[in-house]
């Protein structure tokens, strides 16, 4: 396999190479069947019968996703708009958040905010290639901040910092 090479001499590994890989079915099934076998406090043990991983990788895999105490349910609209609502307040303070929302991680909770802005991002290019006239936001954007009336006063203010930066 050939290696990317940024500068002379200075190889990088491609991205399949660098160890990041996501965590396959089997992988979460044999955490799964060790923890129940040998505990959460074994992850050097069931890391080293996984080629590849790491007792961090592991120990993260089960405790921001695998763990029995974790909801797995879909997000509500309320939990979406806590999360917003939140980080408008606090700002990106994910562990606090969290204590907010029973069986939600502080992983999941960052992954689903980020995931919000994408689509509100993406709701907003996608009106404004339709119609660059209209000020209105997008339904989608407006549904997230409905219930937040000092969000919907700054609509204007991040209409146009989405379109300085987008």
């Amino acid at each position: 396999m050939m290696n990317c090479i940024t500068q002379p001499g200075i190889y990088l590994p491609k991205k399949e190479e660098s160890g990041k890989k996501k965590f396959t079915l089997e992988e979460d099934t044999f955490i799964l069947y060790m923890v129940s076998r040998i505990g959460q406090k074994s992850w050097k043990i069931i890391s080293s019968l996984m080629p590849g991983r790491n007792a961090r990788q592991v120990r993260e895999r089960y405790k921001h996703y695998l763990s029995q105490n974790i909801q797995k349910d879909p997000w509500t609209e309320e939990e979406d708009q806590l999360i917003i609502q939140k980080v408008n307040k606090w700002g990106q303070k994910w562990t606090e958040i969290a204590k907010l929302m029973p069986g939600r991680t502080n992983v999941n909770i960052k992954n689903r905010y980020h995931l919000l802005m994408r689509k509100m991002k993406k709701n907003s290019n996608s009106q404004t290639e339709s119609s660059t006239t209209s000020d209105t936001p997008s339904f989608q954007y407006q549904e997230l901040f409905l219930n937040e009336p000092y969000i919907n006063v700054e609509f204007e203010i991040f209409d146009e910092l989405c379109n300085s930066c987008c």
